[in-house]
């Protein structure tokens, strides 16, 4: 539920203190919590592959619910203004497929479902 609550920020306006931040999304409804995000380092050790998040500054914001961070994707994204509007989306559509495919549970072990079969001529 914490992830249906919580949106990511992208491109965010040059003054992106708590305080700012705080200011432009709390116009929604109340916020719990704030994240700013810095991207790694170049030089990291990190596989290009590795990033579920922006490798730009963003920011996290959670919400007291799921309704408010909904409203806060529609009246705070910048469609217009591609390139330097404020781009706002759910956390909770931002993990690609091919990580939710591989998923695993707690014991390590594919979940049953998503098992993969394997036919052999042998008995």
């Amino acid at each position: 539920e914490l992830q249906g609550r919580t949106v990511v920020a992208e491109n965010l306006p040059d003054d992106h203190s708590y305080q700012n931040l705080e200011k432009i999304f709390g116009v929604v409804g109340n916020v719990k919590a704030i994240r700013i995000c810095h991207p790694p380092e170049s030089n990291s050790s990190r596989p290009k592959g590795d990033f579920l998040m922006s490798n730009k500054i963003h920011a996290l914001i959670e919400y007291d619910n799921t309704v408010i961070a909904d409203k806060a994707v529609e009246k705070l994204n910048d469609e217009r203004n591609w390139r330097k509007g404020l781009r706002v989306r759910l956390l909770l559509r931002c993990s690609p497929k091919s990580v939710l495919k591989n998923r695993r549970n707690f014991d390590g072990i594919l979940i049953d479902d998503e098992m993969p079969s394997y036919e052999s001529g042998e008995d």
